[in-house]
């Protein structure tokens, strides 16, 4: 059973790296963006268009574009990117949205997620956002800004034109990172827990 409402030095770092997961995110969706503009010309329709769309029907568009007209060099990485970029989608969901409370659980300090899910089965997920866990999913939306950075710069007919206007030599290819593993949430099924003893 989660102990709620112990704050202390552990949890405010664990507080503030939700904050620089979902800072990283955002800027990693922004690169999301970019790279389906590659296939447009700039423009204010483009622009609305892309404003409220979401970010699983963008990758759904940027990777039909990229495998209908994307050359034999860039194709695999930016899939590459989108594939990493759903993954991360899955851990900043559960740990940025997920957490109820600081707090500890089996002695273990840190932000206390639980959730249920009920399509098939009631499902419990519940388990401590630790420091280390929070840290690790930091490293890796860094790992995937990174890349996406460096595939913009390359990929980006804009970008290109900016380094040679500034004697730049244009950015080749980043070397394309392994994959993180997907999240795995703790499972919990509630009605096969024993019931409680008769009084």
């Amino acid at each position: 059973m989660p102990l709620p409402g112990i704050y202390n030095e552990k949890t405010e770092k664990c507080l503030a790296l939700i904050g620089l997961i979902s800072m990283r995110f955002n800027f990693c969706e922004s690169i999301l963006r970019e790279l389906l503009g590659v296939y447009f010309d700039e423009s204010i329709q483009f622009e609305i268009t892309i404003t409220h769309t979401g970010n699983r029907s963008l990758g759904d568009a940027l990777r039909t574009l990229n495998n209908e007209y994307g050359n034999d060099e860039t194709k695999p990485h930016i899939n590459h990117f989108i594939k990493w970029f759903e993954i991360m989608t899955e851990y900043r969901n559960y740990y940025v949205h997920g957490p109820q409370m600081e707090g500890q659980l089996d002695g273990e300090p840190g932000l206390i997620i639980h959730s249920s899910t009920a399509k098939s089965r009631l499902k419990w997920h519940q388990e401590v956002a630790t420091h280390d866990k929070l840290t690790e999913v930091a490293k890796n939306m860094d790992r995937l800004l990174n890349y996406g950075s460096a595939l913009l710069q390359a990929t980006s007919l804009k970008m290109q034109e900016f380094l040679a206007k500034h004697g730049e030599k244009p950015s080749p290819l980043p070397e394309k990172p392994p994959l993180p593993d997907r999240l795995q949430k703790q499972i919990r099924f509630p009605t096969d827990d024993p019931p409680p003893p008769q009084s």
